[in-house]
């Protein structure tokens, strides 16, 4: 058919073939070739053959490509009959404050809701504040609403760097305190942890992600982000934006995971995976993140102008 003509994948075309060159003066960022994209919808599914999820995400932009207000619906059905719907609605504010500093005010709405009967509402305000370039800290404050009871959270996530790079993240709030650490080879983004720790210590969950990268192929420069998605270990519409410093400018190969968590004292393994990542392109209109996993039927991020 036709519409295909223009379907290809990232291997020769798209991308930017670089010859390894062992000079200090090579900057991959200088070599992306510039191909604004600012997509509206973003589609991510996954399927196993116990359950699905899809992710529907549409956004708009200001005259200056930034996010203003965006919406997701998740949609999750298991096998047994379960199926779970979770709406966000987001809608962002740029300003600066009196002391000089760019900040951002996000107003959030979640609403949750299970076919065996759990509702509940989530109104959350964050509040990021910039140093320089990039998000040095969000303050967050959550009203949980669920079977007419409710309750407010507040906590405030800060952000650590080196030069351009992010290097790590940490939050507490009354319940849990969680540390992330983002570990980079040069320019690659090789390895992101996540330990979230009870206060009182009985439970922890600990999560390591390692990135693989081809070492000559380059992807365009799109100015919004699909790392942020594919990563999703920060703000998806800030990262999306640029907002926690450079992100890794060769092709993801492989992303894979593993973890455990302990109970009371107990440790437990969570499952691994790893996931093949081959990306394709819709000239001007699409871009395709898909995976191949030995447990998933499929696991694909589409991202459309």
């Amino acid at each position: 058919m036709k519409k295909f003509a223009y379907l290809f994948i990232f291997v020769s075309t798209l991308f930017l073939s670089t010859s390894c060159s062992d000079s200090e003066s090579f900057d991959p960022y200088q070599e992306q070739e510039k191909v604004p994209f600012y997509p509206s919808k973003m589609t991510f599914r996954s399927a196993t053959d116990k359950s699905s999820t899809q992710e529907d995400w549409t956004f708009k932009y200001n005259s200056d490509k930034y996010i203003t207000s965006y919406t997701c619906k998740q949609t999750v059905k298991k096998n047994d009959g379960l199926t779970i719907t979770e709406q966000t609605s987001g809608k962002l504010d740029y300003y600066i404050d009196f002391d000089g500093n760019r900040r951002i005010v996000n107003q959030i709405i979640v609403e949750y809701k299970s076919s065996k009967g759990a509702e509940y509402k989530d109104t959350i305000t964050e509040n990021a504040k910039f140093t320089g370039n990039y998000i040095s800290s969000i303050e967050v404050m959550k009203k949980h609403f669920q079977s007419g009871v409710s309750e407010i959270n507040s906590y405030v996530r800060s952000f650590t760097y080196s030069q351009d790079y992010c290097t790590g993240s940490s939050v507490r709030d009354k319940n849990n305190e969680s540390t992330y650490t983002y570990r980079w080879s040069g320019d690659k983004l090789t390895q992101a942890t996540i330990h979230n720790q009870s206060i009182n210590g009985n439970n922890i969950t600990h999560d390591t992600y390692d990135y693989t990268y081809s070492d000559r192929e380059i992807v365009p420069d799109y100015g919004f982000d699909p790392l942020a998605f594919i990563y999703g270990h920060n703000n998806k519409i800030y990262a999306a934006m640029g907002f926690f410093g450079k992100s890794t400018p060769y092709k993801m190969e492989t992303l894979s995971y593993n973890g455990y968590e302990k109970i009371d004292g107990r440790q437990y393994p969570l499952q691994s995976f790893i996931l093949d990542y081959t990306i394709t392109e819709i000239q001007g209109t699409t871009v395709e993140y898909s995976a191949i996993a030995d447990d998933y039927l499929e696991y694909k991020y589409t991202f459309r102008k």
